[in-house]
């Protein structure tokens, strides 16, 4: 050990890298608590990757049924959504998109959810109909989903694979209405 070192160890500074240690330690046992916390509360996404460096993180089909038991720090933006979604300002004939981004993992799904399954929204409006849109776009195959949804177990759509001619029959489900 060289003379600095030795005047530094009997000048106090064990105290201070005693305490940077402490510190290092607790900040440790926190990561800890917070990735057990996460694995309890089943946020985990599965990664599903070819090769190396693929990450691509995709999820299965969502439904409008929240699974997720807790939920914190929405109730503000939900409102937000809730009131834009069934003030009149926003009842017409023009179609309104609100969009929901983030990253994944943040609670896009959830915050859908909850909007979705507000008694207010569902009262609004006689027709609600969810629809998962996954990695693969696929203009065909939403468009049979939502036919699906509105077309009450008629199914005048089987077979059908022409888009155009899904989006005639969706509107005339929709106008018949």
């Amino acid at each position: 050990m060289n003379r600095g070192a030795k005047r530094a160890r009997h000048s106090g500074d064990d105290s201070s890298a005693g305490r940077i240690k402490g510190i290092l330690e607790r900040m440790c046992e926190a990561g800890d608590d917070v990735h057990d916390a996460i694995k309890r509360e089943k946020l985990d996404a599965i990664v599903i990757g070819g090769g190396k460096g693929d990450g691509i993180i995709r999820r299965g089909p969502t439904t409008s049924y929240s699974t997720e038991p807790k939920v914190f720090g929405r109730d503000t933006v939900k409102e937000h959504i809730v009131g834009l979604l069934i003030s009149s300002e926003t009842c017409g004939t023009d179609l309104a998109v609100l969009p929901i981004v983030g990253n994944g993992g943040v609670g896009k799904t959830t915050l859908a959810q909850l909007v979705y399954c507000d008694t207010r929204v569902q009262v609004h409006f006689s027709k609600r109909i969810w629809i998962s849109v996954s990695f693969d776009f696929d203009e065909v195959r939403l468009t049979r989903e939502i036919l699906d949804c509105v077309s009450n177990g008629a199914s005048k759509h089987d077979g059908i694979t022409n888009l155009n001619k899904l989006q005639e029959i969706l509107e005339d489900d929709i106008k018949s209405e």
